[in-house]
């Protein structure tokens, strides 16, 4: 009776392990496949009931590098549900958060595509702190792949986050001159001033920073880029006006501006909401817009006829002719002319050498820049300010 005992157990155990011999071999030759880049499924998976969680770990990985990540992910659920060994959960959930990162749609067309993104970028974070496979301190997570991949999705999340909070400011220059006539401008012609202050008010704020802005050659302003972060939320007020120069021949902008941003936490805690509101002395002004004139009064000249006071003068001679003027001389013919010049000589022409004579120059522009040139040139040597310009792994199986 005791020799059939034994025999009995030699065989259930030359089963077992036989067994465990299939399902070693047949396991391998899956993984040589998959570390060829041939995915196919260990056909004989029922055989690892020892370690049940190993089969649908191998089929999750399958599945993630043939592209099927929801069905990847459900495998690794289904890994989780088997009571795997402490480190293999970690590395169960390592790629179970690969997988679902492989789902988020990064596209952003606007800051409202934002909060979705950071919310699924959560979700995979906890999953990766769920058993202490990584930790929020960035440092101290049992798993070093998985603390790894959760600081990696927080410098994502704050990549995002910041795109959500920087904000860019803009505003339009417009010239004209005395006529009302708009003028061209060259870039770089006005200094504008953009310095956060403590109220509606502009009540001077301690230690705020001035950021001087110049207009572009289409008047296009861009103030500054300010990225906020979640602690600065309240409210923040903005004073922004046009800086006099001292150009004499230049009339001012006027118009001053305060910008007020409101800033509320988001509901995930990451992000801030905004909302904008402008004061301005137009109480229907929508956009920070200046504008200046050119204050130059235009030459007057005239000419009139009258009778002249010489007795001498010829009573049919044209009383506007220069007296000083040839009586011989071609009433048709320039009276600066050269008389040594051809008179069928381009009058444009520089008889010296035949060149055309270069094109005026508007002699309004040319100061109004000559001296634009100068004041900025006089604000860099002096101005000391900052002018700020608000900046995987493959699971492997088993």
């Amino acid at each position: 009776m005791k020799k059939k005992i034994c025999i009995s157990v030699w065989v259930l155990f030359f089963i077992f392990f036989l067994i465990l011999l299939v399902n070693t071999i047949s396991n391998e030759v899956m993984i040589n496949k998959y570390n060829k880049h041939v995915y196919e499924f260990n056909k004989l998976w029922f055989l690892g009931f020892t370690q049940p969680y190993i089969s649908s770990f191998n089929k999750g990985d399958i599945l993630f590098q043939k592209g099927e990540y929801e069905m990847a992910i459900a495998q690794y659920d289904d890994a989780l549900n088997k009571m795997p060994t402490k480190a293999a959960e970690c590395d169960i959930r390592v790629n179970k958060s690969l997988a679902m990162l492989k789902l988020i749609d990064v596209t952003v067309d606007s800051k409202d595509d934002i909060d979705p993104i950071i919310d699924q970028l959560l979700e995979v974070e906890e999953v990766l702190l769920e058993k202490g496979c990584a930790n929020e301190d960035q440092e101290s997570g049992h798993d070093e792949e998985a603390q790894i991949l959760y600081n990696e999705i927080e410098s994502y999340i704050e990549y995002y986050a910041d795109i959500k909070d920087t904000f860019t400011f803009y505003g339009n220059k417009y010239l004209y001159d005395s006529r009302g006539n708009q003028r061209q401008l060259s870039g770089g012609d006005f200094n504008f001033s953009f310095t956060e202050v403590a109220d509606e008010n502009k009540t001077e704020l301690s230690g705020a920073v001035e950021h001087v802005s110049q207009n572009e050659s289409d008047g296009f302003i861009k103030f500054t880029t300010i990225t906020y972060k979640v602690e600065d939320a309240g409210t923040h007020y903005y004073y922004v006006h046009e800086i006099d120069d001292g150009n004499p021949m230049i009339k001012y902008a006027e118009e001053e501006y305060v910008v007020q941003v409101d800033l509320t936490v988001s509901y995930n805690g990451r992000t801030l909401d905004a909302v904008v509101t402008l004061h301005a002395d137009d109480p229907i002004a929508t956009e920070l817009r200046f504008a200046n004139f050119i204050m130059i009064n235009e030459d007057q000249s005239g000419g009139g006829g009258g009778d002249s006071d010489d007795p001498n003068q010829d009573p049919n001679q044209d009383p506007n002719q220069d007296p000083g003027q040839d009586p011989n001389q071609d009433p048709n013919q320039d009276p600066n002319q050269n008389p040594d010049q051809d008179p069928n000589q381009d009058p444009n022409q520089d008889p010296a050498n035949g060149q055309e004579e270069p094109e005026e120059v508007d002699p309004i522009q040319q100061q109004l820049e000559e001296y634009m040139n100068q004041a900025n040139q006089d604000r860099e040597d002096t101005l000391n300010h900052d002018q700020a310009d608000y900046h995987y792994y493959d699971g492997d199986c088993w």
